[in-house]
């Protein structure tokens, strides 16, 4: 028996308290979030695209990292990038962000941090592997980028293409419940 990748929709469609959803924060400028445990060397190493590769070539957006293990100081350099290091609850993370990425290159397991991103409605960026396993289709559900010069662009495709932000949006949010 293979049982697939899961969460329980019920903890993400229905967050807020007395089950009202959460609200983003009203922003001026897109944020773009990346959450993992950052003692974790793959989640580090995809830290380290951000700040070189990824935040450098977007300076339009505000990027947010959340999860422990990072020393803030390593950020000090960009203006567009901040960190919140260990939160309670990641769900007020998520529905704060605009666009979730996941620009992975190495490690094992499941990337649940893609389906909560995806419960949530909003739409990801990932490397192949940073997906691996999930069964998802560039395009479709997700937007699929191993090139890291080329990551920002895809973000910058997802937020200027209002029709492929709300594909992204519904079919993401479907695979997961399906």
């Amino acid at each position: 028996t293979v049982i697939p990748n899961c969460i329980d929709k019920a903890d993400y469609l229905d967050p807020g308290p007395g089950g009202a959803p959460i609200k983003p924060k009203i922003r001026n400028r897109p944020l773009v979030l990346f959450m993992g445990s950052l003692d974790y060397f793959p989640n580090m190493d995809a830290v380290d695209i951000i700040l070189e590769q990824i935040a450098p070539k977007a300076p339009e957006f505000d990027f947010m990292i959340v999860g422990r293990g990072l020393d803030p100081g390593r950020l000090s350099h960009l203006e567009n990038v901040r960190y919140a290091g260990y939160v309670d609850d990641i769900r007020k993370s998520i529905a704060d962000s605009d666009v979730c990425i996941c620009p992975l290159r190495y490690g094992s397991g499941t990337r649940l941090k893609i389906l909560e991103y995806m419960i949530m409605g909003k739409p990801v960026v990932s490397t192949t592997k940073g997906a691996e396993g999930l069964g998802v289709q560039d395009g479709q559900n997700i937007c699929l980028e191993d090139d890291p010069s080329s990551f920002a662009g895809r973000i910058r495709e997802i937020l200027e293409d209002a029709e492929l932000y709300r594909t992204l949006q519904r079919n993401g949010r479907d695979f997961v419940i399906e």
